[in-house]
């Protein structure tokens, strides 16, 4: 199953207070970044919020200790593994230090990565001389 489509399903049998504001988050920002960035050895955090407002989607690379300050208990995370783009599997993550735990382990994994797409901003810079 595509992993956007497992998002959908996670996001709809919550209920309420999840994803009660902005949705945008899981269709159109979420799903962007599955269908245009994610590739074969991609490790995500996607996080539900219990507050009812969005979701929070990053690289399981990332620093994040400033994101343990902001995820609350009754937040429900996810850890999503990358097989293709869009393709994967999609595990709930049950504790703070699962979380660190599965952070850390893909921490250099996912670093070596090449993007499957660049920013046309820097492109533009550097044609506009910046």
């Amino acid at each position: 199953m595509k992993i956007y489509d497992q998002l959908c399903a996670i996001a709809n049998n919550a209920g309420a207070p999840f994803l009660q504001h902005h949705s945008e988050d899981l269709f159109e920002i979420d799903r962007e970044q599955l269908l245009f960035d994610s590739q074969q050895g991609s490790n995500y955090i996607w996080v539900l919020k219990s507050n009812g407002c969005g979701t929070w989607f990053f690289s399981a690379c990332d620093d994040n200790k400033w994101r343990e300050s902001i995820i609350s208990d009754d937040d429900r995370c996810f850890h999503i593994s990358c097989t293709s783009p869009n393709q994967g599997t999609v595990t709930e993550i049950h504790s703070l230090s699962e979380f660190k735990e599965l952070c850390s382990r893909f921490d250099k994994q996912t670093k070596s990565l090449k993007p499957r797409r660049t920013s046309l901003w820097g492109g533009a810079c550097r044609h506009l001389g910046y």
